[in-house]
């Protein structure tokens, strides 16, 4: 496995592709074998659900190098995931294909390998092209003749970078760099279905940096890692990726793995970092919140804790569960709003009245035309560093959700007939149905739907199987009725949970999907909806919750609409 294909890197990258009959790559260079020499992840922040991030992994034949570009879901890119391959291991592509990119040159994409697992020196002496070739310190080629460098030796030379450093830059223009952070709240580990049998988990928690700001962390891997990260524990993180559903600070965290090298600082670093955070990436105000927020929405607030109830027990669909709440206000006016904890949060979470809290990954809720704030699994809280203010001002204990009329600059518009909605144009209907289950079984390299009792995907031939959301709706407006369906952003809107909790709770509890399938039913929400070009299929491209207030305030909007001037002018008489 040690004998490279020499002069297979220079060949791929300049030559011409092959077109003759009977032509190709794998002619050419049957199974040609490389060393591993930097592995990279790519885009470092992904703001759409469309981009996909990806390995890329420059690799020598002794005498020159190429890029392979790892596809999503393939093999390669599990075992690159869970360490089986590492810098300066040796691979042999099985199959593979060559593709130009967009600077004229090739790259190749792995289809099928064979790997060692031996940690090689750098074999031969590779020119390198660094303009082509942008490595890591990493690089085996910047190693000469070490596997694997003292990895606390390393760090003291990476660049020392603060939260907002990475959230401005966004990921892009920093090489190799090091982030500081203390672990402030730490969530309970899942399994991570979508990576198969190969034993994934994910666990999300907070940290915070020497400056005092706080940002919200998914950690994916091997289970060892849930217990590098401890509560209270100071942390270094390197390679991470910063990732956002939208340009709001609401949707940013960051994403580690076991490849973030993350280690345990010193009592110098430890001593630097505060214990409450100033500030966290994406939290929002009390006023905020009730101003702009809507029923169903998972949010960040931090606020001034003003009172605080004991712990009850109450009955529940689920049985007895214990609950407790507090008053949270906004320290710069006299909004306030009450968040309720269960079970577990109820026992954990103790804050005392003036401290100021944070409140991460809350559902929203509505009770006596009031918006509340409730725990669920996967919300955090921690307490944050008091600023200096004034005294609170006065609580109006009777503020209401305000009265959305169409002059509002916040409303909305909106159709009230399924026929004249549409991806841009809301319709405001109800759930007549969901049907369940609410996932299906797909293949995770190409997505597409795998039949019960298959073990392969006919499509591509793939082996590895994910969960995924698939909610099934029936939609009436009052007069007709359509069926629709939406995936993963409709099923955590509808339901306030992502799918591994989805998973957990369906294995603990087999009637839990379909209790929750009926909680939805009746309810009145706003849909965006796309249908395909035959027309034969309705995508819901968004929904969103409403409350009662709000719904009557847009029918009675719509009523003004069709009765026209006529109508106003008779309110006014």
């Amino acid at each position: 496995m040690d004998a490279l294909s020499t002069g297979f890197c220079a060949s791929a990258m300049k030559g011409v592709l092959p077109h003759g009959p009977g032509e190709s790559w794998a002619s050419l260079w049957p199974s040609p074998r490389v060393q591993v020499v930097d592995i990279q992840r790519y885009p470092k922040i992904v703001t759409e659900p469309f981009v996909v991030s990806r390995f890329y992994v420059a690799v020598s034949d002794t005498a020159s190098l190429i890029w392979l570009v790892v596809p999503p879901g393939s093999e390669m890119e599990e075992l690159i995931d869970t360490f089986q391959i590492e810098v300066g291991s040796c691979i042999t592509l099985n199959e593979y294909s060559v593709v130009a990119a967009k600077n004229a040159l090739n790259v190749v994409v792995p289809l099928s390998i064979t790997y060692s697992g031996n940690e090689l020196s750098l074999l031969g002496n590779p020119t390198v092209e660094e303009t082509l070739f942008c490595l890591s310190t990493e690089a085996l080629t910047k190693r000469r003749g070490a596997v694997k460098p003292n990895f606390s030796r390393a760090i003291e030379s990476y660049m020392k970078i603060s939260l907002i450093d990475f959230v401005d830059a966004k990921g892009h223009e920093l090489e190799d760099y090091a982030l500081d952070l203390r672990i402030i709240w730490k969530g309970k580990q899942r399994h991570l279905t979508a990576s198969g049998s190969m034993g994934r988990f994910v666990f999300d928690c907070i940290g915070v940096d020497r400056n005092g700001d706080a940002v919200s962390i998914s950690c994916t891997g091997q289970s060892g890692l849930y217990d590098i990260f401890s509560l209270g524990d100071c942390v270094c993180v390197t390679n991470a990726c910063l990732t956002s559903r939208s340009e709001a600070e609401d949707t940013m965290r960051l994403q580690l793995n076991e490849r973030s090298f993350v280690v345990l600082r010193g009592e110098e670093a430890v001593s630097n970092i505060p214990t409450h955070p100033c500030r966290m990436f994406g939290a929002r105000s009390v006023t905020n919140l009730i101003n702009y927020s809507n029923v169903g929405d998972i949010v960040h607030v931090e606020g001034v804790v003003t009172s605080v109830s004991s712990a009850t027990l109450v009955n529940t669909r689920r049985g007895r569960v214990e609950r407790s709440g507090i008053s949270l206000q906004d320290p710069a006016s006299s909004s306030l709003i009450d968040v309720t904890l269960w079970e577990e949060f109820s026992r954990s979470v103790r804050p005392n009245v003036g401290e100021r809290w944070c409140f991460c990954g809350f559902v929203v809720g509505e009770f006596m035309r009031r918006l509340t704030l409730s725990s669920r699994y996967g919300s955090g809280a921690f307490q944050m560093k008091m600023t200096p203010q004034k005294s609170l001002l006065p609580v109006n204990r009777t503020e209401k959700i305000p009265f959305m009329s169409l002059e509002n600059k916040d409303s909305l518009q909106v159709v009230l007939d399924l026929e004249e909605a549409s991806e841009t144009l809301p319709v405001l209907a109800k759930i007549q149905r969901v049907r369940v289950p609410l996932t299906y079984a797909a293949c995770r390299g190409c997505g597409k739907q795998i039949r019960s009792k298959a073990s392969s995907c006919a499509a591509c031939g793939g082996s590895t199987l994910e969960e995924r959301f698939f909610v099934r709706l029936e939609l009436s407006d009052g007069i007709c009725a359509v069926s629709a369906v939406g995936f993963a952003q409709i099923g955590e809107t509808l339901f306030g949970m992502d799918l591994p909790t989805l998973m957990k709770q369906r294995e603990e509890s087999p009637g839990f999907e379909g209790n929750i399938a009926r909680d939805v039913v009746g309810l009145p929400l706003l849909f965006w909806l796309l249908r395909s070009p035959d027309d034969s299929l309705l995508h819901v491209v968004k929904c969103q919750h409403i409350d009662m207030a709000r719904c009557a305030a847009t029918l009675l909007g719509a009523l003004a609409q069709m009765m026209g001037p006529s109508f106003d002018a008779s309110r006014t008489e």
